[in-house]
């Protein structure tokens, strides 16, 4: 489950004077029960779409978390969790209302954890695991190195991983929308050219992963490594 609050349903108007700009809302700017309402849609639709009886992972839109919306996805039956991204600050990505902004993840754990409900950068006994996604933050500077292509940065995403490798970390968390993987569906990737370049690097990337690592959902990787 992937929330866009912004386009799933039920649409909610918010009041004029919380309206301050025009960028796209949060998760956690909206009353409590429109994001029931929107996390009771979007699991039904995924349940229809794909036959299943459960739905058990997620990432936030905009990498956007608080203890609230946790809780909600805790009940939902959600156990896995990836939105958190360590070392990145997104508070001066403002949202839809007046004084929002993105989550601060700076003093966040960096590998997986069961979530504190209350308290949701430390560890509790939720039954709600967190797997932080795969970034290394450069030594005095903003940027950050991500398993997620641009086009540009394999050479960067191959060195994170013989970093990683070296350091024994027990998972790689790799990062793309599914619209970069066509042409014309995103400004990352904006043509067809773009798009062999972006899956002749996914081949590179991927040969050198299975070395040391093999590939698994989120669902079932926090099955396993949770026991």
């Amino acid at each position: 489950m992937h929330m866009h609050a912004w386009s799933t349903p039920p649409y909610y108007m918010f009041p004029p004077e919380r309206d301050a700009t025009h960028f796209n809302p949060y998760i956690g700017e909206y009353p409590t029960e429109i994001i029931e309402q929107k996390v009771d849609c979007l699991l039904s639709r995924l349940k229809d779409a794909f036959h299943l009886k459960h739905i058990t992972s997620h990432r936030s839109g905009r990498w956007q978390l608080d203890a609230r919306y946790v809780k909600i996805l805790q009940r939902h039956g959600i156990f896995a969790d990836c939105s958190v991204t360590p070392g990145v600050d997104w508070s001066d990505q403002i949202g839809q209302t007046k004084d929002s902004g993105g989550s601060d993840y700076r003093a966040f754990p960096k590998t997986m954890y069961e979530m504190n409900l209350d308290d949701i950068q430390k560890s509790g006994r939720s039954g709600l695991f967190e797997v932080p996604v795969t970034i290394e933050m450069e030594d005095g500077k903003a940027s950050a190195s991500w398993l997620r292509p641009t086009g540009r940065n394999l050479s960067q995403m191959l060195e994170l991983i013989e970093r990683k490798s070296e350091e024994q970390v027990p998972y790689l968390e790799f990062m793309i929308h599914s619209a970069e993987l066509m042409p014309f569906g995103s400004p990352t990737f904006p043509s067809e050219g773009a798009i062999e370049k972006l899956y002749q690097d996914m081949e590179q990337l991927f040969a050198r992963l299975s070395k040391e690592y093999q590939g698994i959902g989120l669902s079932d990787y926090v099955r396993e490594a949770s026991v």
